[in-house]
C-alpha cells in the first residue's frame, strides 16, 4: 500500500536526499516542504501517513507543530523527528508531544528509510481493531489483553507485541532478530537478553506451554 510522506525541512538538501532514498522500492508517496507555513497549510487540508520533520526552524519549533498535529487536526499520523538537535530535554519533549520516533542528523538517507519501514510496520502490530483467536487464546487488541480460559491477562504494551507478532504467523519460528525488527523496530540497544526477558514474563502470566523455545533458532507459539 502506498503511504504518503510530508517533509518538512529549510534544508533543499536534506529534502532531496530524503525524498531520493523515500521513492526507492515505490512505496512512498513523498511530498517535501521548506516552508513551516505551507506544511501547516497542506497538514491541516490533506492526509499523510507520515510526517518527518526537522525540529527547528526560522520562526517556529517541531514541537508546536506535532501539537498541531495531534491536537489541533487531532491525527494519528506516524510523525518522526530528524533534526541537528541532540540533547534529552528536546527528546523528550518531543515524545512528550506525541512523536513516533526521534532521529540525529548526520543520518544516511536510505538508513532513515529502512528505520521508517520498520517502524511503520511495528506500529501496524499494535494499531490493528480486531480480536484475533490463535488455538485456546484471543488476542483483544484494542485493549491490550490476552484471554485464557475465560482468564483475561493484561499485558504490558512490548509483551502484547510480542504474542500479537507470534500469533500473526502460529507455528513460525521467530528468530530474536526478527522480533527485535518487528518490536523494537532494530533499535541497537536491544539484546538477546531483553527479549528473553519479556518471554519469561509472558511466560508467567499466560503458561509455560504458550510459547515454545525452538533451542538455538527462536520462538514460537
Amino acid at each position: 500500500m502506498m503511504m504518503k510522506v510530508a517533509v518538512i525541512d529549510e534544508d533543499f538538501k536534506i529534502l532531496e536526499e530524503l525524498k531520493e532514498a523515500l521513492l526507492e522500492g515505490s512505496q512512498f508517496d513523498v511530498t517535501l516542504f521548506s516552508s513551516y507555513e505551507d506544511a501547516i497549510e497542506k497538514l491541516a487540508n490533506e492526509d499523510f501517513d507520515i510526517l518527518i520533520t526537522e525540529l527547528i526552524f526560522s520562526n517556529h519549533d517541531g514541537v508546536e507543530l506535532i501539537e498541531f498535529v495531534r491536537k489541533t487536526l487531532q491525527s494519528q499520523m506516524l510523525i518522526t523527528v530528524f533534526t541537528n538537535v541532540d540533547d534529552n530535554y528536546s527528546q523528550v519533549a518531543v515524545f512528550d508531544s506525541g512523536a513516533d520516533d526521534y532521529f540525529v542528523k548526520p543520518i544516511n538517507a536510505r538508513l532513515l528509510r529502512s528505520k521508517l519501514v520498520a517502524l511503520t510496520r511495528r506500529l501496524n502490530y499494535c494499531n490493528q481493531s480486531d480480536i484475533k483467536e490463535v488455538g485456546d487464546i484471543l488476542i483483544d487488541n484494542d485493549r491490550f489483553i490476552v484471554i485464557r480460559n475465560d482468564n483475561k491477562i493484561e499485558l504490558q504494551k512490548k509483551e502484547f507485541e510480542i504474542v500479537d507478532l507470534l500469533a500473526s504467523h502460529p507455528d513460525k519460528i521467530f528468530t530474536r532478530e526478527e522480533i527485535k525488527k518487528n518490536i523494537w523496530g532494530g533499535f541497537d540497544g536491544v539484546r538477546n537478553r531483553t527479549i528473553d526477558v519479556h518471554i519469561r514474563k509472558l511466560r508467567a502470566k499466560l503458561g509455560d506451554d504458550f510459547i515454545q523455545t525452538i533451542k538455538g533458532v527462536g520462538y514460537r507459539i
